[in-house]
Formats: C-alpha cells, sequence, structure tokens
C-alpha cells in the first residue's frame, strides 16, 4: 500500500490506495501521464492491475 502510494508521489501523482476494496484512486495530469504510465508504476510495485 505504502509503496504504491510513495511511487506514485514521486512521480507527483497524488494516490490513495484502499485495500479492502482493492482499489487505488489516483489524481494525475493526463497531459504529463497516460492510464498505462499509472499502471505501470503501479506494476512495478509488484501488483497486478486489472
Amino acid at each position: 500500500m505504502n509503496s504504491i502510494e510513495g511511487a506514485l508521489k514521486e512521480q507527483g501523482i497524488s494516490g490513495s490506495v484502499d485495500l479492502k476494496a482493492g482499489t487505488v484512486s489516483v489524481n494525475y495530469d493526463a497531459g504529463k501521464f497516460s492510464l498505462e504510465d499509472i499502471k505501470g508504476i503501479i506494476e512495478e510495485q509488484g501488483y497486478t492491475v486489472a
């Protein structure tokens, strides 16, 4: 959880993990990042993105 939020924060993306629901909510600049970028950051932390 903290690894995902920390990895997103390092890129300037605000994220919040809800372990119970199995979700991540993010606020990001779509001009700088794509959804694929966000997925990649999360997957690099060892999590699967559906």
